[in-house]
């Protein structure tokens, strides 16, 4: 049987910086299939607390018209474009393509803690959950 040594709780963890310039606090970020926010600001090369967990305020997507989120709702981060949108499940065929993916499902960064209208620019996610 295999075995563990306890660490730490996992609520922040060190990160080292090698963007090539400072990572101001607040800052998302998306590390492998983690997303964290930084809690410090950490220099270029240096390294800060990153958190793991917890409900943030964060921008979410809001141009079209049908971006409305709702409590509970799987998300992920956008690294692209800067912000939380709905994710999208996995699709499979039917008929001719029965059986085959159509859609990956796209990955979970965190759930939705309050519901988000449409036109809102912010929601509240608790990351990683």
């Amino acid at each position: 049987m295999a075995n563990a040594t306890y660490w730490q709780r996992g609520e922040s963890l060190d990160y080292t910086n090698g963007s090539g310039s400072k990572i101001t606090a607040g800052t998302i970020l998306l590390i492998g299939g983690l997303v964290g926010v930084a809690g410090t600001d950490i220099p270029d090369g240096a390294t800060g607390s990153v958190e793991v967990e917890g409900v943030f305020i964060a921008p979410k997507e809001y141009a079209a018209s049908d971006k409305a989120l709702t409590l509970g709702q799987a998300v992920q981060w956008d690294n692209s474009n800067g912000y939380f949108k709905a994710a999208v499940a996995q699709v499979v065929g039917t008929g001719g393509d029965a059986g085959k993916v159509t859609t990956e499902a796209s990955p979970i960064h965190g759930h939705v803690v309050k519901a988000a209208l449409t036109t809102d620019q912010t929601c509240y996610v608790k990351i990683n959950a």
